[in-house]
Parts: structure tokens; C-alpha cells; sequence
């Protein structure tokens, strides 16, 4: 003991500075030194916050520069790349779950199904007679105006008979000069006659000269020649007289037909000529009680159309009513509008109560086929592809490869089977765009690798089977 505390005295004793043990300085990380004491003393650091074991700091190692940067640094970066990998592991099975699908349904049915085409056109009556005036004049008096039945034979217009009567009193002249040219062409031809007798008489004497009986002979056939072209004159003057009379008589105008007048387009006073184009003074429809319903059936749709077939058509003027109709004539001729081809079609209609009137447009629905007490499907069921069931957006792809298929395989169903679709291949019949009638169904099975599983081979579609239409939009 005496030693060590001389050992220790000449060091203090020689001014030497007090020896510090290190002290940990919370702000900087490293380690201070703390000036110590003789034993027994206690010094300032130690009485307020302690000493720091040497061996704690060792352990610790605090006293290396940046090590718990690094530290830190490390293990935050282990934590990001957790971080991430798990979000790209939730990421990739919410992308690859399975999404549930609502189907919409509908009900197999059986029933009546037409098929129909559909044409527009217009009305008018069966026949119609359009009057008009042959000779040219002055309107005297009109009998006869807008809707009034009219009988065959019955006056309508009176014309200005003035002209046609003087050109009547010119053919008759004309008569009477020409029988006086054949009455003196018959005098002349006797007396050329006599002439020859007596020249003939002499000549047999030898009074007269052979020349001169030549003379006779040649004037018999001058006049005979004569009498010939003046009865000629006598038909053309009488062919001439009968039609200035046909013109006089024409200046009174009868109606041609029964039936009623549709449209005038003279008044009293008015001047018509007739020399070139024969006016034309009322439209008379024979009977409004039978008319007729002429459309235009397009080229897509004329195969389907006959004669003999019923229909229905409506007109703006009764909204609510159908009328009823029947095919008679389906015109061969062609007619191209904006290069679109239509074909005309002529349907009777029965007009009893005159409630439609000519040119009306009417929209006409012909009944092409009828089926009757058949099995019915919605014909949106047959333009149905299942989606892809794993929803990674193939489903376009999907439904071209099922809509190859059902090109080459038939038109398929789809019905519900457990949580998945099975696919049921049918024969189909006539359509009208809604409904599609549904015949037995193909025993070939589904290909392998589709949306549910195939059909059995014994598969039948009943009344009230459930089938998909359509696929309602997920919920997110």
C-alpha cells in the first residue's frame, strides 16, 4: 500500500495532469475523456451522470466512426425490398383472381314465330283514269268538281264548239264538190264511150282511119281513169267530214268510267290547246272501296317475298290501327336509288270504310314464314361468348376462338352447371331478329379446353330452360 502511494505521489507531485476516463458524449457518438481522481476523491463527472465502463464501450463499439449509420441504412433497406416484394406478390393475385361473373338469363319458350319483311310505300286506288280534252277551245262550263262520284257517260266539260262546227260545215263542202266531180267524170266517161262505138262503125265503112278509133279507145281510158280519182275525192272529203264531227263531238267531255273525281285542273273561260300534248282536266279514281298498296322490297329481303302472302302495314293518319293486306304481284323490273335496288311490290287492300285515302305512306310488314308452336330461344342466347374465366383480359381473344368455333361447329347455348357454363349445340331455324327457333340438338361434343363442360350427347332443351344472354359488368 506505502508504495503504491509513493509511486503515485512523485507523479503529482511532478505537476502531471490527472489521467480521464473516457466519458460517452450522447451528441457527437464518441468518447470523452473524464479527468479522474485520487482514490477516495470523488470528481465531478462520476458524482453527476457516472463513469462508463471501458469494456461496455468495447462491446458497444460506439467509439467506431458511421457504424450505427450503417446500421441503420441496412436495415431500412431490408425493409423496402420487403416492402415491395410483398406489394408485388398482393398485386399479382389480385391481378390473377378469379372475378365472379353475373350472368343474365332467359327462358327457353315455345311458340308462334314470323318471319317478316318489312317495306315502305304508298296507296292509291286500283285503277285510275286521268280525262282529258282532244281538241283545243274555250271552256264553256266544268259539271263536275273535287270528290263527286261520277258515272260512265257523264258530261264534265263543255269547250267552244265554234271551230269544230265550221270545220264540220267545211268537210261537208268539201263532199259535195267532190260527188260533183265524179258525177261529171262519169258524163265525161259515157260520152268518150259513145264516141268509141261510132268511130268503130266507121271504121268498118272505111270512113274512118284506124287512128282515129286508137283516139276513142284511149279517151275511154282518160275518163274512166277520172271517174276512178274522183270517188277517191269523194272518201277523203267523207273520212274528212267524219272527223270534223268526232271534233265536235269531243267538245263535250264524259266521264269515262265510274268512280270518283280526285283532282280538276280546269276552270270556266279557260283556253286549252290540244295540239301538241292532250291537257289533262280531272283524275277519277274507279272505286276507293279497293285500293292498292305498292312498296319497295329490298334485294336482300325479295327472295323471302311471294305472291299469295298476308301483311299488315299502319299510316301516320291512324297510329293504333293495322290494316290487313295481301300480296298479288311482285314486279321483275328493278330500280336503283343511290345505288340502293329495290323491287315493287302490289298488295290489295280492302278500303269498306274509305278511311284511307291515295297517297298515304304506309309502312307495310309482309309475313314471309309462319311457325307455329315451336321451341323459341332469344337470339341474343345464340350471339353469346362466354368471357375468360381468369379475367387477365383475353377475353377478346376468347370469344374470336369461340366464335371460329361455332362458325364451324353450329350455333351453340349456354346454360348454368354448378359455378361454371355448360355448352349445348343446337340446330337453328328461322329467326325474326328477337326470337330463333330452336330445333334438336347436334350430338357432337364440345371441344376440349372451353368455358364448362360439353354437352352429353342425349342434351335436350325443354320449355323453361334458363339460358345466358348476357354478362352483367363486375363489381370492383
Amino acid at each position: 500500500m506505502t508504495t503504491d502511494r509513493q509511486a503515485a505521489g512523485p507523479s503529482t507531485a511532478r505537476g502531471a495532469a490527472p489521467a480521464r476516463a473516457p466519458v460517452l458524449d450522447a451528441s457527437q457518438g464518441a468518447v470523452a475523456p473524464t479527468p479522474t481522481s485520487a482514490p477516495g476523491a470523488a470528481s465531478p463527472g462520476t458524482a453527476g451522470r457516472g463513469a462508463v465502463d471501458p469494456d461496455v464501450v468495447k462491446t458497444l463499439g460506439v467509439g467506431k466512426s458511421g457504424l450505427v449509420g450503417r446500421i441503420v441504412r441496412r436495415v431500412l433497406l431490408v425493409t423496402v425490398i420487403g416492402g415491395a416484394v410483398v406489394g408485388a406478390y398482393l398485386g399479382y393475385r389480385h391481378l390473377t383472381r378469379e372475378i365472379p361473373v353475373d350472368y343474365v338469363e332467359s327462358r327457353i319458350r315455345r311458340g308462334d314465330l314470323s318471319i317478316t319483311v318489312t317495306a315502305t310505300g304508298t296507296l292509291q286506288p286500283r285503277r285510275t283514269v286521268q280525262v282529258g280534252a282532244e281538241v283545243s277551245g274555250r271552256i264553256l262550263a266544268v259539271h263536275a268538281d273535287y270528290n263527286q262520284r261520277v258515272t260512265a257517260g257523264q258530261l264534265l266539260v263543255e269547250i267552244d264548239p265554234q271551230q269544230s262546227r265550221a270545220r264540220v260545215r267545211e268537210a261537208r263542202a268539201n263532199m259535195s264538190a267532190a260527188r260533183a266531180a265524179v258525177r261529171q267524170a262519169r258524163a265525161n266517161l259515157d260520152e268518150a264511150r259513145v264516141n268509141l262505138r261510132r268511130t268503130e262503125t266507121l271504121v268498118r265503112s272505111e270512113v274512118a282511119t284506124e287512128q282515129q278509133l286508137d283516139t276513142a279507145r284511149a279517151a275511154v281510158h282518160r275518163f274512166e281513169a277520172a271517174l276512178a280519182s274522183a270517188d277517191a275525192q269523194v272518201a277523203l272529203a267523207n273520212a274528212a267530214l267524219t272527223a270534223a264531227q268526232t271534233d265536235l263531238s269531243r267538245t263535250v267531255v264524259h266521264a269515262p268510267i265510274d268512280g270518283i273525281v280526285l283532282s280538276r285542273s280546269v276552270e270556266p273561260g279557260q283556253a286549252i290547246a290540244s295540239a301538241f300534248q292532250t291537257p289533262v282536266l280531272f283524275t277519277i279514281a274507279e272505286d276507293l272501296a279497293r285500293m292498292e298498296l305498292r312498296v319497295d322490297v329490298d334485294e336482300a329481303d325479295i327472295g323471302l317475298v311471294r305472291e299469295g302472302q298476308t301483311a299488315t302495314f299502319s299510316v301516320d293518319a291512324y297510329p293504333g290501327r293495322r290494316f290487313e293486306a295481301r300480296l298479288v304481284a311482285v314486279r321483275n323490273a328493278p330500280r336503283t336509288v343511290q345505288n340502293v335496288v329495290t323491287y315493287e311490290a302490289v298488295l290489295a287492300v280492302e278500303n269498306a270504310d274509305l278511311a284511307l285515302r291515295p297517297g298515304m305512306t304506309a309502312t307495310a310488314t309482309i309475313v314471309a314464314e309462319r311457325r307455329r308452336n315451336v321451341l323459341l330461344a332469344p337470339s341474343a342466347a345464340l350471339r353469346f361468348t362466354p368471357p375468360d374465366p381468369a379475367g387477365r383480359g383475353g377475353m377478346d381473344e376468347a370469344r374470336q376462338k369461340r366464335r371460329d368455333a361455332d362458325r364451324r361447329s353450329g350455333h351453340r347455348l349456354y346454360v348454368r352447371s354448378g359455378t361454371g357454363l355448360r355448352a349445348i349445340r343446337v340446330e337453328t331455324g328461322p329467326s325474326d331478329g328477337r326470337n330463333t327457333e330452336i330445333r334438336l340438338p347436334s350430338t357432337r361434343p364440345s371441344p376440349p379446353g372451353e368455358e364448362g363442360s360439353p354437352a352429353p350427347s342425349d342434351a335436350a332443351l325443354v320449355e323453361g330452360t334458363r339460358v345466358v344472354v348476357d354478362v352483367r359488368a363486375p363489381r370492383p
